[in-house]
């Protein structure tokens, strides 16, 4: 299934709208296109393809972002372990209260495990916020390459951590280290993947927001 709409927005992320509307307009005239699956072949090579442009065109200015938005989530990071570490004590500290109110073991426990799975739900939304607002202040410092900031800033996230693993032998125990010493020591990494997928999506979200607001100015 051939849907114009979402294929000139993934291209816009990378290019002008004008030109992500002529090339999905291009694909759509081109019978070689006509399958549903090699339209959206074609629509993600040429998404790479512009993408592949922005990161090699400059790639001092890429690293600068990278390690600005790496610099910005690993901060995020910190403030978010230390805010959720104090709940998490205040939580054990009513369940602890809970449990000498002789309200009985199961009621304690309930309500332990409720307030623990509220607070995990909402440190992943604090999460996906942070995100957020890191691909919003890569894309106010790229204008025209707010998706090529967000990806260079993934990949260093990757690799600093893979540096670290090897360097470790496998020990090192962080988030994105997981990936990697599952790679490397041939476990399944897929879990681990679509548990982060939501945080990229966070991330290019924050700067196609920025991106959009910029190209509905100009225009």
């Amino acid at each position: 299934m051939r849907n114009a709409r979402l294929a000139e927005w993934i291209l816009s992320l990378v290019t002008t709208p004008e030109r992500a509307s002529a090339t999905v307009g291009d694909l759509l005239e081109d019978r070689l296109h006509a399958s549903g699956l090699r339209f959206w072949g074609a629509v993600l090579f040429a998404a790479l393809s512009l993408l592949w442009r922005d990161l090699a065109a400059s790639p001092l200015l890429m690293a600068r972002l990278a390690s600005l938005g790496l610099g910005l989530q690993l901060l995020f990071s910190v403030l978010i372990a230390v805010g959720f570490g104090l709940l998490f004590l205040l939580v054990k500290a009513v369940w602890s209260t809970a449990g000498s109110l002789e309200m009985g073991p199961d009621w304690s426990r309930r309500v332990g495990l409720g307030l623990i799975m509220l607070l995990a739900a909402i440190r992943w939304g604090v999460e996906l916020m942070t995100q957020f607002q890191v691909g919003r202040v890569l894309a106010k410092r790229s204008p025209g390459r707010e998706l090529g900031a967000c990806v260079a800033t993934t990949l260093l996230g990757l690799a600093v951590p893979a540096v670290i693993v090897v360097l470790s032998d496998g020990r090192a125990q962080f988030p994105t280290g997981q990936l990697i010493r599952e790679v490397v020591y041939g476990r399944s990494p897929a879990l681990f993947v679509l548990s982060q997928l939501p945080l990229f999506f966070a991330l290019v979200a924050g700067a196609a927001r920025v991106r959009g607001q910029r190209l509905s100015i100009s225009s």
